[in-house]
C-alpha cells in the first residue's frame, strides 16, 4: 500500500529537475584549448549532478513513505547546493578566461 504525502509537489520537483539540468545555465567555450580545460572538467561534474539530481527525483516521487521521501529530499538538497558551488566556479573561470588571467 502507497501512502500519499505532499512535501512537494511534483510541479515544483519538476522545476527543480528543470533548472538543475545545465543546459539553462551552462555556456562553454573551448575555442580555444588551453581555456576549456578547467571549465570541460567543470561541465563533466555539473552534469554527472545533475544526473544524481534527476536520479534522486525519481526515487523522491517513487517514495511509499514520509520518512523515505524527507531522506531523498535532504539528499536533492544537498545535490542542488553542490551544484550550485560548482556553476559558481565554472562561472568564475568563465571570466578569468575571458580576461586572460587563467
Amino acid at each position: 500500500m502507497k501512502v500519499h504525502f505532499c512535501l512537494l509537489t511534483k510541479k515544483q520537483l519538476n522545476l527543480i529537475l528543470k533548472l538543475s539540468s545545465l543546459q539553462y545555465f551552462t555556456y562553454i567555450n573551448t575555442s580555444e584549448r588551453n581555456r576549456g580545460m578547467d571549465i570541460h572538467q567543470l561541465k563533466q561534474r555539473i552534469d554527472a549532478s545533475g544526473k544524481k539530481l534527476v536520479t534522486l527525483g525519481n526515487e523522491y516521487i517513487k517514495s511509499k513513505d514520509e520518512i523515505a521521501a524527507r531522506k531523498v529530499l535532504v539528499k536533492m538538497f544537498g545535490e542542488i547546493s553542490q551544484q550550485t558551488l560548482l556553476l559558481g566556479e565554472q562561472n568564475a573561470q568563465m571570466d578569468r578566461n575571458q580576461r586572460g588571467l587563467k
